[in-house]
């Protein structure tokens, strides 16, 4: 995955949060399928949710 010229090292069960405004390009380098996955939000609008929210495994 590339964010704004930046290149980023995914695998399976990798997570990256990309800014609205970032430059994006995914390429699936494997030989197997990729199955990626999107949550979208409209930003800043979840600011009553926080880590501490989850349970980190």
């Amino acid at each position: 995955m590339e964010v704004d010229n930046c290149r980023l090292e995914m695998k399976e069960g990798s997570a990256a949060r990309v800014a609205p405004d970032g430059i994006r390009t995914v390429e699936n380098a494997g030989s197997t399928d990729m199955i990626f996955m999107v949550i979208q939000v409209k930003e800043y609008s979840l600011t009553q949710f926080t880590l501490t929210d989850a349970k980190m495994v």
